[in-house]
């Protein structure tokens, strides 16, 4: 509507002053010609703000930086998800009773399906709300924060292959002893570390939100390989870890049968 007032403006303007109003002389018919192209240029069609030769300084696209409501649809799971991991942060400790292993247990299954409930909420934010996928693939920071969740994936596997499986030795009643020290400070580490990718998550997304460090000709096939690098390993190196230090430190083994396992 605003560019039909310009243009009708701009062609009456013109008529009027080719016609001498107020005295002024009617215009030389070159200044015409360019009045005419500054009307017409109303009226065209905006470019794609994704291919726009205006946008080659690697600036977010104006109609691509708009409030996007899923992140409130993402915070439950994300604040679900940071509460988990601080449960499972203050229950663990040194000569933890059986008691507390199942709560710390029922708290991970609390953190894994509030982070599987992140990844499906992320999934609809990338390809269905507000900015979508044209807007992800040519931000970086979109790719780090992915990256970031990779890291955080891998870094709890360590504990939940650690409890899943003292669990699962529980259950065909056998009684184990407490979690050795070194297994406990390491458990304790990992979920620092956990807590820590975790807060990188709405910094990341407040940052690409903004469109920060946004570029036309970032290459999105850089990113997944970012983030599949990441997940693959990270979820190996812990997974591994995982294993290792369950039988090096005796994790499975039932009360009395410690020194048949050593030797």
């Amino acid at each position: 509507m605003m560019g039909m007032k310009r243009l009708v403006l701009t062609l009456l303007l013109s008529s009027w002053l080719h016609q001498g109003g107020y005295g002024f002389q009617p215009l030389h018919p070159q200044r015409q010609s360019r009045n005419l192209q500054v009307a017409l240029a109303a009226l065209r069609v905006p470019q794609n703000p994704l291919t726009s030769s205006n946008n080659k300084q690697g600036n977010p696209p104006e109609n691509l930086l708009v409030e996007d409501r899923s992140d409130n649809e993402e915070a439950p799971s994300l604040n679900t998800a940071a509460g988990g991991l601080i449960t499972e942060r203050f229950l663990i400790k040194k000569n933890m009773s059986q008691e507390d292993e199942i709560k710390i247990n029922n708290a991970d299954g609390i953190y894994g399906l509030s982070a599987f409930s992140l990844l499906i909420s992320g999934y609809f934010r990338v390809t269905e709300f507000a900015k979508g996928w044209d807007f992800y693939q040519h931000e970086p920071i979109f790719w780090l924060k992915m990256s970031s969740v990779a890291v955080l994936g891998g870094l709890s596997f360590f504990p939940a292959i650690v409890f899943f499986k003292r669990d699962q030795a529980r259950q065909q009643g056998q009684t184990l002893a407490p979690l050795s020290d070194a297994l406990v400070e390491r458990i304790t580490t990992l979920i620092n570390a956990e807590i820590l990718a975790l807060l990188t998550i709405p910094l990341f997304a407040s940052l690409m939100a903004r469109g920060v460090l946004y570029m036309d000709n970032f290459p999105w096939p850089l990113g997944v390989v970012l983030y599949v690098v990441s997940l693959g390993g990270a979820g190996y190196k812990y997974g591994k870890e995982a294993f290792e230090m369950i039988e090096s430190e005796q994790a499975l083994v039932p009360i009395g049968k410690e020194e048949e396992a050593s030797s």
